[in-house]
């Protein structure tokens, strides 16, 4: 910078000041918005073609399995502390999961012959099963198994040659990031575009946890989550036990979530390992009581990851999945607390229209931080497909949506839009009814979508992080 005279400092740093905002944003993954909202991770092995076909039927079967069980959903809502009217209405839909994940590893046996048959009926699923909205994975051997290339080609190679469905690879058991960049390699070569196949990074061993930067950045721009691998890694560090609640797995759930919130992907965490499933030495009673707490211990188990910040979870049971996702709504805190969050959002903005920049509203402080996580809570919810009950009578008009404000293109700071409130008296007002073109973590970034198109930025550009506050550059009312 030219010493002495003020204008040309202003304009030397500006041009450092884009330039690094530039490279900040090219650190950062920009998931596409379909792999915004990814709640639950099901995964099934990849030997067995028929679980394969029934994984991509997500809850559709968890009725029928509950009465096989002898339980009714009542039970079940008051096992795992939810409002029995939510788990009813998710078992109505009997929605799709949002992500399944073939499994040709660790639930595939080391059987040359088993692991042949295990890589033709993932490819017969990947190109045959329906998958609409679900983000359809495929987990191959690790690098430390002979299988590792063979499954990489013969799956993925020709998956992508017959025109089948793969959203993206597994990658389990990463140690260093010269491995991530011998598989970037690879499904480049592989695929017909290049970064079309996303990668999921299973974080597995000490090693992996040590280099998480290092990791994350060797996979840019393909990553698309971070997964916590709890068993193989509490045998790497020595555990007694590889239990869900130990301090040492904990800790290794707050670094997932840093490394993930940092490159602007989701953090997902490990499976429940008690099933819902009828044990034959037991009597009907038994089985019910035990499926019980299997499905209380996953509950418990979702609460306690969702609380440290892990925006998903690995389940591999239809009734898994389908406690996993209501606690998760239910988590988002009701109507009452959404619609506080859009009534303190509303405030900011007004506040920031007339010329305040931290504000009091019932003896609470709002600035521009507590502003970005209210946003964050509310965005969420919208990939959730929830809408605001509104503590008041009557009904707002309008969509919480509201409208994603472009930067410019030298950067100059836009206008404001206050969030818009779409309200029902009864609670919860389930959004995926309406728009159904869209999946449901398009639905909330529509906005951002349209905006992109408009001013010629490609979908990829969109990360996963909470937008600025509605004073800042690039604006969105949540």
């Amino acid at each position: 910078m030219d010493e002495g005279d003020p204008e040309r400092i202003l304009q030397g740093f500006e041009a450092e000041r884009a330039a690094l905002l530039d490279a900040a944003r090219g650190r950062e993954a920009g998931l596409p918005a379909r792999w915004l909202h990814q709640p639950s991770h099901y995964t099934v092995p990849a030997s067995d073609p028929d679980r394969i076909r029934k994984a991509a039927g997500g809850m559709a079967p968890c009725r029928r399995l509950l009465d096989r069980l002898g339980l009714a959903p009542a039970e079940v809502a008051a096992a795992v502390d939810v409002d029995a009217a939510l788990l009813e209405d998710a078992l109505a839909r009997g929605a799709p999961p949002p992500v399944v994940i073939v499994d040709g590893e660790d639930a595939t046996a080391l059987d040359p012959d088993v692991q042949a048959r295990a890589r033709t009926a993932a490819v017969e699923a990947l190109c045959a099963v329906d998958w609409g909205r679900t983000l359809a994975l495929y987990m191959p051997s690790g690098l430390e198994l002979a299988a590792c290339a063979r499954d990489l080609v013969d799956v993925v190679g020709a998956t992508l040659r017959r025109g089948g469905r793969l959203d993206g690879v597994v990658w389990p058991k990463a140690r260093h990031e010269d491995e991530l960049r011998l598989l970037d390699r690879a499904l480049a070569a592989l695929e017909p575009e290049r970064g079309q196949v996303r990668v999921v990074l299973m974080v597995e061993s000490a090693a992996a946890l040590t280099r998480l930067p290092a990791l994350t950045d060797a996979l840019r721009p393909r990553l698309a989550a971070l997964v916590l691998g709890l068993v193989d890694l509490a045998s790497d560090l020595g555990l007694p036990e590889a239990r869900q609640d130990h301090p040492a797995l904990d800790a290794a759930r707050v670094q997932l979530v840093q490394a993930a919130a940092a490159v602007g992907v989701p953090a997902i965490d490990a499976m429940t390992f008690d099933y819902p499933v009828r044990d034959p030495s037991l009597d009907d009673a038994a089985n019910r009581t035990r499926a019980l707490a299997a499905l209380a211990t996953c509950a418990r188990d979702a609460r306690r990851g969702a609380a440290l910040g892990l925006a998903g979870k690995w389940v591999g049971h239809p009734l898994q999945l389908l406690v996993n996702e209501v606690v998760r709504r239910a988590a988002l805190g009701g109507p009452e607390r959404l619609a506080r969050d859009v009534a303190e959002a509303r405030a900011y903005a007004a506040a920031v229209r007339a010329g305040r920049g931290a504000i009091a509203r019932e003896g609470r402080m709002l600035d521009r931080a507590t502003d970005r996580h209210v946003r964050v809570r509310l965005r969420a919810a919208l990939a959730h497909g929830l809408e605001a009950a509104s503590p008041r009578a009557g009904a707002v008009k309008g969509s919480m949506s509201g409208r994603t404000v472009a930067p410019t293109a030298n950067h100059r700071e836009r206008p404001a839009h206050e969030p818009r409130a779409s309200v029902a008296a009864n609670g919860w007002r389930d959004r995926r009814s309406k728009r159904r073109e869209l999946p449901a973590p398009a639905r909330s970034r529509a906005s951002e979508a349209a905006q992109a198109s408009a001013t010629g930025a490609p979908e990829s550009s969109m990360a996963v992080r909470p937008p600025p506050p509605p004073h800042s550059e690039s604006c969105s009312s949540i």
